[in-house]
Formats: C-alpha cells, structure tokens, sequence
C-alpha cells in the first residue's frame, strides 16, 4: 500500500528567537510537525532558537533587508522595506515551488510578502497577528494587504483584533497555557517576607513603562518596607540610561534593582506583586503566568489583563499611565488592607477556567478540521 504524502507548510518569522512570538512558533514547530512536514523562513539567523530545531525539514535565513517593518518605524527602515519586500518575494516563491509546499504560515503582523507569494503562487496563506504598527496609516495599509492576500487572518486576544480594521476574515485564537505548564506555576508557593517586592517582568524600553514603575517607587517611597525588582533585557540603552539617572536623582537606588531575564517560576518565587505598567501590550504573556502562580497582579488596561482581570476580586485594572492608583492600591497591600492570598486564589482559578490550552494546539485543530 502507497504511503500518502504529508502536507507541507512553511512556517515564515521575521524574529531572532528570544520572545514571545518565537516561543509561540517553537510551540506550533513542535505540535504541526506530528501531522506535516515543516519549513521554516526566518530572520536574522545567528543565535537564534528556531535554526536548531531538528523537528523542522529545513531552515532558510534571510539575514540583511528582511521586509518587515519595525513596530516602531523610523525612516531608514521605511526607505530598506521595499528592497526586503521584493528579496524575500522572491525567495518565498522559491521556497514554495522547491519544496512544493501547501499552506504558508506568516508569524507576524509587520510583513506583506508571505501573502504577496502565497497569492501568486496559488496556495493557501495564513497570518497570526500578536503584535501591530504604531503607525496607524501603515499598520492599515499592511492589514489591508494580508487582508487581500490571506485565506485566514488569526489574532491572539480581542484586545488585539480590536485595534485593526475589520475583515471577516478575521478570527480570534487566544493564547493560552500548557497543562504541564500551569502545573508548574501553581506549586509555587508565596513567601511569606518582611519587605513586599514588587516584580516587572519584560525587556527594558519605552513601550513597556519602566518609567511608571519608577514613578510608583517614588510615591510609596516614605513608606519604607517595599521594595522593586525589574526582571529583564535592556532593548533601549538611552532609556535605560534616562531611567537610572532619575532612580539616582530620586534617591531610590535602594528600593529599586534590575536582574536579567530568568526563568518566569524562578521569578514569581521571588516577588509578592507583579505590575504591567506597559504603554501597550498585545497580549501580556507575563499576567497569565503571574495568575496561574497565584501571584495578584496590577495592571494598566491593557492586552489580555483587560479579559482576564476582575478589578479587586482576582487582580487589579488601573487607568493606563495613573501610576498614583497603583500606588495606592501597593500601599494598601502593605498595610493589610488588601488580601493578596485570596486574590492570588481567585486569579488562580480564573486562569484554569480560562486560560488551559496551547495556541499551537487550538490551530493545529483547525487546520486538521
């Protein structure tokens, strides 16, 4: 008897492997290729996780002029776009007629040319979008684009779809957590410490508001007994630079220290509080795992926590850059006048309720469907 052919799906990342979008491809990298074959275009090859891993056929790098346009645009990106744009339709026509691939995969919401090619060369083409332009006019013209270009155009949170233009093509597939995974963040338990720390968990820039935080140092400052914790990589070094001269100029260098990035249970042993001070977020990975470990979190209305949260039964929604709100609600925490425990319960079961089940397994399904 003729053994039947796999389908083939070529997966397309315009990222170097250390987010959360890659960890979100890793996932579907694991789980599609139990029922396809795989390939994989990716940029920026060097260091990154996806160009070793064994389960995928075979892995294309495109390094220089990748054809995305950054969240954040400048004008030397906007002027490289087009000459990124037209190498990578090329080579993604390549790949699709070489390898005689059925369905292409875009794991970005910056990039045009999977769907350009995709169209052209006559197969079936979906996008997942988990993070947008902050240039409306361009992040419009490029939806707008894949809108046309895509069968199917996935968004990991309402939150998200509803910063876009409308398409009834449009779906949601939230993003949520593995069994195993979950079980892991609930046998953490909370200890029990003298001095309340407060935990930001994410890479150091603008967008995600370390600033605020140190806005919210200052104010519970006279206080004393409290203390805050950054966890994570410095993507903008002038920032980060701004920041330290104002902790040091604040005299707040004693309450507030920074530590690279580590393991998210490691983390969320370590504090009693976690805060999303972030000017945006698409999703907001970080609230869910804090939840699941039953670790109460405050957050500006953003991404999922604006889904998820229930104000003062299992975490807390503040107005978006009221950092005096969030001050007081850490005040209260340290005077007893909040239960972070029962909070921490409550976040707990709304995350099991919620929030059990990997991305990559909810597409996978609708796909094999």
């Amino acid at each position: 008897m003729m053994a039947v052919p796999q389908k083939k799906i070529l997966l397309i990342s315009p990222s170097s492997g250390r987010g959360g979008a890659e960890s979100i491809l890793l996932e579907m990298i694991d789980t599609l290729s139990n029922q396809f074959d795989v390939y994989l275009l990716t940029h920026r090859g060097e260091n990154n996780l996806l160009t070793d891993n064994r389960k995928v056929k075979h892995v294309y790098i495109t390094k220089l002029f990748n054809g995305a346009l950054e969240i954040n645009i400048d004008l030397l990106n906007l002027l490289l776009f087009p000459v990124g744009l037209i190498k990578n339709f090329f080579l993604t026509c390549y790949i699709i007629k070489k390898e005689n691939i059925d369905l292409v995969i875009g794991n970005s919401s910056t990039i045009i040319y999977p769907g350009l090619a995709a169209k052209v060369c006559g197969k079936k083409m979906l996008t997942i979008f988990h993070e947008m332009i902050e240039n409306v006019f361009l992040r419009n013209v490029v939806f707008r684009i894949n809108d046309i270009c895509c069968d199917r155009l996935i968004f990991n949170s309402k939150f998200l779809l509803a910063k876009f233009l409308k398409s009834k093509k449009a779906e949601v597939i939230t993003i949520g957590l593995h069994r195993d995974k979950f079980n892991k963040l609930t046998a953490i338990k909370r200890k029990q410490r003298k001095i309340l720390t407060i935990g930001q968990i994410g890479k150091i820039y603008r967008t995600k508001g370390t600033d605020f935080l140190v806005q919210i140092a200052r104010e519970v400052s006279f206080e004393g007994g409290i203390n805050f914790k950054v966890y994570g990589d410095i993507l903008d070094r002038q920032f980060f630079t701004k920041i330290k001269e104002f902790i040091n100029d604040e005299k707040l260098a004693n309450i507030i220290e920074f530590e690279m990035y580590k393991d998210i249970e490691i983390i969320l042993q370590e504090v009693d509080v976690v805060l999303v001070t972030s000017r945006f977020e698409t999703f907001g990975m970080v609230a869910i795992e804090a939840m699941a470990a039953g670790i109460t979190v405050i957050s500006f209305k953003v991404g999922i926590a604006t889904e998820i949260i229930e104000n003062g039964k299992n975490g807390f929604l503040v107005d978006n850059y009221d950092t005096k709100k969030m001050a007081e609600i850490i005040l209260n925490i340290k005077n007893g006048k909040i239960d972070i425990d029962q909070i921490g319960k409550n976040a707990r079961a709304a995350i099991e309720n919620k929030f059990i089940g990997s991305f990559a397994e909810k597409l996978v399904n609708t796909l094999t469907e």
